[in-house]
């Protein structure tokens, strides 16, 4: 019943991010899409969608998603899921503050604080966020994010994208990085695609290598 909760919980958020982007009055000239990519790798296939907007009756405030969901191959092994929703408040151009939760299939439900950075281009989105579980076990983390194709006349475009997140406490417990580099084509993008992370002290690490295949909508 916990994994159809969870489901029901993606497919819900899905739903409301692509009605508010239908909302959009500049959605033809948007720098801020929904993603949603599929990864087909040698050991598992993984899900993502992320979402930033701001929330159009209060400028100085924006909502912020990010969905994993992964599933292995070995039948033994259960799938993982990370879903983070965070309302940020302006500070400064380009610097938020935020608090949400994190729902992960090991650490259960988690209240968090945040302090991020945003910057989106026709070109160019970056992120970083660093955060904080509001618990007295809670792990700090820091999630970066940067993505580039150039702007030219021609149909196909090279494409990259980095996407990092460290997890600590007093040591290391969880990190990754997930590396894209293919070719976009107006709202798709498609290539080779790497996912590699690492767990606990001792940096146990686990390679995922595979495809990627992602729309912007």
């Amino acid at each position: 019943m916990r994994l159809y909760r969870v489901l029901i919980t993606i497919l819900l958020i899905n739903v409301s991010s692509l009605m508010w982007q239908e909302q959009t009055p500049q959605n033809k000239v948007e720098i801020n899409p929904v993603p949603i990519e599929l990864i087909i790798g040698n050991n598992s296939s993984m899900y993502q969608m992320s979402f930033y907007k701001k929330i159009p009756s209060a400028s100085a405030f924006a909502f912020t998603n990010i969905i994993n969901y992964e599933v292995d191959y070995q039948p033994n092994n259960p799938a993982s899921y990370m879903i983070q929703s965070v309302v940020l408040y302006e500070l400064i151009k380009k610097f938020e503050i935020g608090i949400g939760a994190t729902l992960t299939a090991n650490g259960g439900f988690n209240p968090i604080i945040t302090l991020s950075f945003f910057h989106a281009s026709k070109s160019i989105r970056l992120s970083i966020q660093p955060s904080y579980e509001l618990h007295k076990q809670g792990n700090g983390e820091i999630f970066s994010f940067f993505e580039w194709h150039p702007l030219n006349n021609r149909s196909l475009h090279p494409y990259f994208r980095l996407q990092a997140l460290t997890s600590f406490r007093e040591s290391h417990q969880f990190s990754y990085h997930f590396w894209r580099l293919g070719v976009k084509y107006q709202i798709y993008h498609f290539g080779p695609a790497l996912n590699v992370k690492h767990f606990g002290q001792n940096f146990r690490t686990e390679i995922n290598v595979g495809v990627f295949f992602k729309v912007n909508i």
